[in-house]
């Protein structure tokens, strides 16, 4: 059950004893395959963004340039250097990893923003060549997006495409149709998977209930977009249908004051209750530190525990992560064990990360992997702050490929604007 939760995730569990046996064997694989696109729906986040290093988060510094070294025989060898380009956001524009030899070659990945929206990834490129010269080879696209909007400005429709069949070509992978409420939150979701063997598969998440939200849509419904931060779902319902065989899951979730929570989600078939799965995320410090535990009871299955602790130190970088699971909750056994040292400079910036992984058999930490951390920059120098753009009659905003958005800033989506206020013309990152 590793990196298994968001809400719905557990509906991969619902049924599966009960129904498996009273199918053809036709049958039995759609049901399965069914429930295992609804997890896949679920889990687009990866868990490595809570390992992922925050150096620079919540901070206008941004490293570009470092390199990656591998330990071998007690010793350290480079293997990449590695530089990152990015937008007045943060957000990266272009990857370089760079083999740590005289010949330069490189992989190249730029990433392209919504013009409307520059938080939302649309589309990501890869290239090789020589870093330095402009011979970049191969280049094709491996993710894209295509995003629709509506009168009101909202998207109404996502198109995701992916590049996993060969030779490269992308092919539309999943579709969404989005509906909101009157508020301008979001309702409802009609996800569309495509699947040229098993045909097509159609996943609705509805009757959403907020905790709170900041009315934003993101690609992936998962924990750290829609349970964490300006996002909280309390409760919502989803099912999944393939091949007229249609699984129904109902999630509510309660947070408690330090922005942990417990989420319990319970699968349906045929209006039975086949599949309760609950979760519990309860931050331990003020650093971001955290024990997460999950709980699997499914129809005809042994119950399933997980349990994840993640240790974070004063500069918000994870420093341990431990993992257990098991079937019972008093006597799970160890997953794994890894550590990370970092070095600071005097601005609490990382100078260098290295990686320990947990060896059971010399009941040591062994180390695995280097990140150095070479130049950093300030990605936002000359853009204003949204507080420099108060309300006014001769105010007017604009999104970044022009098109009107009202004489305020407040209230709309993050992202960088062009505010005019007489003969004064600025750009805002909000």
């Amino acid at each position: 059950m590793k990196s298994k939760f968001t809400l719905f995730a557990a509906t991969t569990m619902v049924c599966a004893a009960l129904t498996v046996n009273a199918q053809t064997p036709a049958r039995q694989k759609a049901m399965k395959h069914a429930v295992a696109s609804l997890k896949a729906s679920f889990l687009q986040h990866n868990k490595q963004t809570r390992k992922a290093l925050k150096a620079a988060d919540n901070q206008n510094m941004k490293w570009t340039a470092g390199a990656t070294y591998s330990y071998e025989d007690g010793q350290w060898t480079k293997t990449v250097d590695n530089k990152q380009e990015y937008n007045a956001l943060g957000l990266p524009t272009v990857t370089y990893y760079i083999n740590a030899t005289a010949s330069k070659m490189a992989s190249r990945y730029t990433y392209k923003y919504d013009t409307q929206d520059p938080t939302l990834l649309v589309e990501a490129m890869f290239a090789v060549g020589n870093y330095g010269q402009d011979n970049w080879e191969n280049t094709r696209v491996e993710d894209k997006r295509d995003l629709t909007r509506n009168k009101d400005n909202q998207i109404e429709e996502v198109v995701v495409y992916d590049d996993s069949s060969s030779p490269w070509s992308l092919k539309k992978d999943m579709s969404d149709q989005l509906y909101y409420n009157a508020d301008g939150s979001l309702d409802k979701i009609i996800e569309t998977i495509h699947d040229e063997e098993d045909g097509d598969i159609t996943i609705t998440y509805t009757d959403f209930v907020w905790d709170r939200t900041n009315k934003k849509y993101y690609y992936a419904i998962d924990e750290d977009k829609y349970y964490e931060g300006e996002n909280r779902i309390k409760s919502m319902k989803g099912s999944v249908t393939q091949s007229g065989m249609t699984i129904k899951a109902e999630v509510n979730v309660n947070y408690d004051e330090q922005g942990g929570y417990t989420a319990a989600l319970k699968g349906m078939y045929m209006g039975m209750t086949v599949s309760t799965y609950t979760i519990k995320k309860t931050y331990t410090d003020a650093n971001g530190s955290y024990v997460l535990t999950e709980h699997d009871q499914s129809m005809g299955e042994e119950d399933e525990y997980d349990k994840t602790t993640c240790t974070y130190d004063e500069h918000k970088n994870l420093v341990a992560e431990e993992e257990k699971s098991g079937n019972d909750e008093n006597y799970m056994n160890d997953d794994g064990k890894q550590k990370i040292d970092y070095e600071y400079d005097e601005a609490g910036l990382v100078k260098t990360a290295v990686y320990y992984q947990f060896d059971y058999e010399s009941n040591t930490y062994e180390p695995y992997k280097k990140l150095e951390y070479t130049e950093y920059k300030d990605v936002t120098a000359g853009i204003s702050s949204a507080v420099a753009a108060p309300a006014a009659a001769d105010t007017r905003v604009y999104s970044i490929d022009g098109t009107y958005m009202g004489n305020a800033v407040e209230g709309l989506n993050h992202g960088i604007y062009v505010v005019k206020q007489g003969n004064k013309t600025v750009k805002i990152a909000r």
